[in-house]
């Protein structure tokens, strides 16, 4: 029978597991926060203002000022989008005008950037 080593405390797995969350945390560091953050993952969708570009995404985190996104390319310091939030529960999305702020690297494959709310869009 194949035991599972995690359980045990592997330190292997524990070095994996130190390594990703201190790369996690240095990157946090080099982030410019005007607001307090709080973690949050959910499903957006960016429809950007200049273009008929929509992109599939994820929030990292959000707070009363703005959010950071996870997405698959690149976003234009500056540009505007309105970003689409989904709820998780089903009960609904929210929509906010918003404006890119800086956009980096995260990993090899990913984006991660700061938007600022500008207004909240209704229906």
């Amino acid at each position: 029978m194949l035991r599972s080593s995690a359980s045990t405390g592997n330190p292997e797995f524990k070095r994996v597991v130190d390594s990703l969350l201190l790369s996690v945390s240095n990157f946090d560091r080099l982030e410019n926060r005007s607001a307090i953050r709080e973690p949050l993952v959910v499903p957006v969708r960016v429809a950007f203002c200049d273009s008929p570009t929509r992109m599939p995404g994820f929030t990292r985190n959000v707070s009363v000022t703005g959010v950071g996104l996870l997405l698959p390319a690149a976003c234009n310091e500056g540009g505007r989008a309105v970003i689409t939030m989904e709820r998780t529960d089903g009960r609904g999305k929210h929509s906010v005008l918003s404006e890119c702020r800086w956009c980096k690297p995260f990993g090899e494959s990913w984006m991660f950037s700061g938007w600022q709310f500008i207004k909240v869009k209704l229906g």
